[in-house]
């Protein structure tokens, strides 16, 4: 269709709605098979434990910042999961490696994911906006009001490729009139295959859902991160453990580039979906084996050895309380200890002192104040290569 003036000599693309069954080579069933199994695998560990936060807060974060890192962000996990200790505390929030706008944007959209995936339900074009306005606002991204508001549907023509010129895009969305009726299809679309025999399995129709989201473009700025935490709801939506797919989509950033655009341009959904397997796929197995490793960490940090004089604190202290709670909240504050654990000031700082004599915390700032400790072996475990 043509664009609108001053775009009017060149085309965006009429968006169908996405198909409900492709036509698959073999290696796409096996992987997709065994995408299946290693999201079973994770589902069954995590409905085992007493709870499952400890698993999905850090995955939720991981999810943050990969997802974020596509679009050219350099906050990392390590800065947001110190951030995470600052804010819930009651410190200020100190500038690091990444800027600080960027920051608070990744920690926006890691608070935004956890509150929508803690209350599951359909995803509905309020979902959508809504995701959008709960990361953006207060973003410089949106500050100056060229990309319009946060959690609006844009209102002026897009284009993907080439910079400023959109001669030389690589691919025009829609003309912007058009934007609300075609997300109305698309989450008519989830609806209609979310179960039953018009459902894809997990892996296609994320892609499927994926490429029709990102084609349409319904935001001026931010769709690739809003399209990314849409995966994460609709793995949780289908009873899934809402693994950090952007793991691996940003490591395998030009395939997935590449795997968007023969979707779009050509229709070709398959590499998008065997990519889509294969992030499933190492996302649970990576997750799984991170769960396995901070779920054993508590036992070893009471074995006596570790503790002056052999004396570990008492199961009912504060000190041993916190031994549960480091394995998903590796970075700490005093502040923070005292809100998770319900204790007063003097018996948080008591317990992080005890931590901190037996090498479990190490004081990181070396500030008087608003000081950070941060458990080496939780956090090396968490972030790996970025420790």
């Amino acid at each position: 269709m043509r664009l609108p003036p001053p775009y009017d000599a060149h085309y965006g693309v009429h968006v169908a709605p996405p198909a409900t069954e492709l036509a698959l080579p073999p290696e796409a069933i096996r992987s997709i098979q065994a995408a299946a199994a290693a999201l079973a695998g994770l589902n069954a560990v995590v409905a085992a434990r007493p709870s499952a936060y400890h698993v999905t807060r850090v995955l939720v974060r991981d999810e943050a910042t990969r997802s974020s890192a596509i679009e050219g962000t350099q906050a990392t996990l390590d800065e947001l999961l110190s951030a995470d200790a600052v804010l819930e505390g009651t410190g200020d929030l100190e500038h690091g490696a990444g800027t600080r706008d960027e920051l608070e944007t990744v920690r926006a959209y890691a608070v935004a994911l956890e509150r929508f995936l803690a209350r599951p339900h359909p995803i509905d074009a309020a979902v959508i906006s809504g995701l959008h306005r709960a990361v953006f606002t207060g973003s410089a991204e949106f500050a100056d009001g060229r990309h319009g508001r946060p959690g609006a549907w844009r209102e002026k023509t897009v284009w993907i490729g080439s910079g400023r010129d959109i001669s030389r895009s690589t691919f025009n969305p829609p003309p912007h009139p058009l934007v609300p009726g075609l997300i109305e299809e698309h989450v008519g679309w989830l609806r209609d295959t979310e179960e039953g025999t018009m459902a894809p399995a997990t892996p296609i129709r994320l892609a499927l859902a994926h490429a029709h989201f990102e084609a349409i473009h319904p935001f001026a700025e931010g769709n690739g991160r809003v399209g990314r935490m849409l995966l994460s709801l609709m793995l949780a939506a289908e009873g899934h453990v809402a693994v950090p797919l952007s793991r691996v989509l940003d490591r395998r950033r030009s395939d997935y580039y590449e795997a968007l655009k023969l979707a779009q341009q050509k229709l070709d959904f398959v590499p998008l979906s065997l990519l889509m397997c294969d992030a499933i796929q190492e996302s649970a197995e990576q997750a799984r084996d991170l769960d396995e490793r901070l779920s054993l960490m508590p036992a070893s940090w009471r074995d006596p050895a570790r503790w002056p004089a052999g004396r570990p604190p008492r199961r009912d202290g504060a000190a041993s309380r916190m031994l549960d709670v480091l394995p998903y909240h590796p970075v700490v504050t005093t502040g923070l200890v005292e809100r998770e654990l319900e204790v007063s000031g003097q018996a948080a700082n008591l317990a992080v002192a005890a931590l901190a004599a037996a090498g479990i915390l190490v004081e990181r700032t070396g500030y008087r104040r608003n000081r950070v400790f941060v458990c080496p072996e939780a956090l090396a475990a968490i972030v790996g290569g970025e420790a």
